[in-house]
């Protein structure tokens, strides 16, 4: 049960069994149940589960929040290196027309790349 722990104090993973339920009136809000029903299974999130991997529904996103870190990453830094050259001011005048048009052209090549990814 420690991975279980530190599942829901870093990551906000609930504990295997937590539960919201539903608001009982219009003032006050519903509140976290525990349900020992939910708590066996082939995962090691609960106190009486017998696993020894991940499930899906907690691997699954795990996984897409690492790619989604890359993907920022590699967008921040081509961000920063895309404002060192607007820094240099108008493309037109830092680069010959011939330049110009292969530079145009390499753009919208990687941007219809990008979209059909």
């Amino acid at each position: 049960d420690i991975l279980g722990a530190l599942l829901e104090a870093l990551y906000g993973v609930p504990r295997a069994g937590a539960g919201w339920s539903g608001s009982d009136s219009e003032t006050r809000g519903g509140e976290l149940r525990y349900d020992a029903l939910w708590t066996v299974g082939h995962s090691p999130l609960g106190p009486l589960a017998s696993g020894t991997m991940l499930p899906f529904s907690v691997a699954d996103p795990a996984i897409r929040h690492v790619l989604h870190s890359a993907i920022d990453a590699h967008a921040r830094v081509a961000h920063s290196e895309l404002s060192r050259f607007a820094a240099l001011g108008d493309e037109h005048a830092t680069l010959s027309p011939a330049d110009h048009d292969a530079l145009v052209r390499r753009w919208n090549l990687l941007t219809h790349k990008l979209r059909k990814a």
